[in-house]
């Protein structure tokens, strides 16, 4: 896989290229760079290539000023970032491979595997999209929308759509509220971090819920009812939590 390294600390662009020679021998780095300004001269240089590992932060700008540069030219991304609180957000919403300094071998060619083993060029838009919409706001506004995969296909969901996330083993059922379900690759504590600033809340030890939706609350069999059909149990421990969040929210 053709490869381009966008990094602009020389440590952590040697490790990257250490790493990738010792645990992903199908990457070949054909250029490197330190800024947009010579990404893009790298980049021109190079029509084969196929995947950028990019640093967020660049000596002139961040990378998704970059790739806003790259006009119609889709390339797969891994991003490389500090423990930027928003930055991760803004990753996990969206999806998008991303990997935290230092960088761990294992955890890179992971990320490596799956772009490898994905995305059309829309779905990849997509996902950036919404990249670029968090990264904005930078936590001033509740996240509106989130990318889902399964194990074939990669859904962009509007958050207000679903009802509630059910466990099922070391994945998660979502069910949304026109009826559909989707099998998302993750487990329920993966969504229960993500959707916290979302107002959903883990009500049972199988039950992530988004409380806007609850249109009944039956005290006695502890359970909710959400958009006046499914029912989700309450386990007695979060009985004061949920009540306070419906408190909160009306």
């Amino acid at each position: 896989m053709k490869t381009i390294l966008i990094e602009n600390e020389g440590a952590t662009l040697r490790v990257l290229q250490q790493l990738l020679a010792t645990c992903c021998p199908e990457v070949q780095i054909i250029g490197t760079a330190h800024s947009i300004a010579s990404a893009l001269k790298v980049i021109g240089l190079h029509p084969e290539a196929e995947l950028l590992i990019l640093d967020v932060e660049l000596d002139d700008g961040t990378s998704m000023e970059l790739l806003d540069q790259l006009g119609d030219r889709t390339f797969q991304v891994i991003f490389i970032t500090a423990h930027d609180r928003y930055a991760v957000q803004a990753f996990r919403y969206s999806a998008v491979e991303f990997l935290l300094k230092p960088v761990d071998g294992e955890e890179l060619a992971a990320s490596v595997q799956k772009v490898r083993d994905q995305l059309d060029k829309d779905q990849l838009l997509a996902q950036l999209s919404i990249m670029r919409e968090m990264l904005r706001s930078a936590g001033r506004e509740k996240p509106r929308k989130i990318v889902i995969r399964d194990r074939e296909n990669i859904y962009v969901l509007l958050i207000e759509d679903i009802l509630y996330l059910e466990s099922d083993g070391a994945y998660t059922r979502l069910q949304l509220k026109d009826g559909k379900q989707i099998l998302a690759s993750r487990n329920l504590k993966h969504f229960e971090t993500m959707l916290a600033e979302a107002d959903f809340l883990r009500v049972h030890h199988s039950f992530l819920i988004n409380p806007h939706h609850i249109t009944h609350y039956d005290k006695v069999n502890n359970c909710v009812t959400l958009s006046g059909r499914e029912t989700a149990p309450v386990a007695v421990r979060k009985k004061e939590a949920l009540l306070a969040l419906l408190d909160k929210i009306r």
